[in-house]
């Protein structure tokens, strides 16, 4: 769904991805600096560890489910359209320029 929006993005085995999020995050302006730790073996150390475990922590939504369960609140299923919706409102907003084999929709500015 995100690269059919415009927005090129490469599947990586988890250990290649692991090492180039180590490698790109480690300056402390980096958005993604703050979780460096939860990708090291040794989180003081920025040293690259192909023998780290995969995270093993585990989100979900349950508590966040039963807390909307008797309210009118519903989330809506993640699908294309709802990636378009958050992709067209990031372009608008300028986070995100328009891919340039994307027309954008009337009203977004460039």
């Amino acid at each position: 769904m995100v690269n059919q929006s415009g927005y090129p993005l490469e599947v990586k085995p988890y250990e290649a991805w692991r090492n180039h999020l180590i490698q790109v995050a480690q300056s402390q302006g980096n958005a993604l600096y703050p979780y460096l730790p939860r990708f090291m073996t040794n989180p003081g150390s920025v040293e690259k560890d192909s023998s780290a475990p995969q995270p093993t922590t585990q989100f979900d939504c349950q508590q966040t489910l039963q807390a909307l369960a008797e309210t009118s609140i519903t989330c809506p299923p993640v699908n294309a359209q709802l990636l378009q919706t958050y992709f067209a409102y990031f372009v608008q907003s300028g986070f995100l320029n328009v891919p340039s084999h994307v027309h954008p929709e009337p009203g977004v500015k460039q």
